[in-house]
């Protein structure tokens, strides 16, 4: 893989292609586990893009222009501006603090994630189960 993206990319520094090989083979779908790598490990798809900023997603899913996208980081109050507010989750007792400019909605997201990732670990974890009963049918 490495190898083709040198030759698309024209270019003779494999150590430059090594993360986006190393991206691709954890992204791509694995059919023993059923999933991703990453979503495996994770319990979410890889983000590219914007997904990945800090930006909140009530935000992102507002933008439709990259001139809208700078008007909102141009719009943005520094730090000292912004209220926080101090919470605690309902699900997990959780502190959490929230800037009060981008929170609509108080929600405790790393419970969230929490459940998401065990739930694809599990899932990962059944489809490795089951690939190993196939072969114990066959090898005997």
């Amino acid at each position: 893989m490495i190898r083709a993206w040198m030759r698309d990319n024209q270019s003779k520094k494999w150590s430059l292609g090594l993360q986006f090989v190393q991206f691709q083979k954890n992204s791509s779908f694995h059919r023993i586990i059923g999933r991703s790598p990453y979503k495996a490990l994770f319990g979410c798809d890889p983000k590219i893009g914007l997904s990945s900023s800090n930006l909140p997603s009530e935000i992102i899913k507002k933008l439709t222009t990259e001139e809208h996208l700078a008007d909102i980081l141009n719009n943005i109050q520094p730090e000292h501006e912004k209220e926080e507010i101090t919470s605690y989750c309902s699900s997990c007792n959780t502190e959490m603090i929230t800037v009060v400019e981008f929170a609509e909605t108080i929600i405790c997201d790393l419970y969230k994630t929490s459940e998401k990732i065990n739930k694809q670990r599990q899932l990962g974890y059944q489809g490795q189960e089951k690939a190993a009963e196939k072969i114990l049918k066959v090898s005997f």
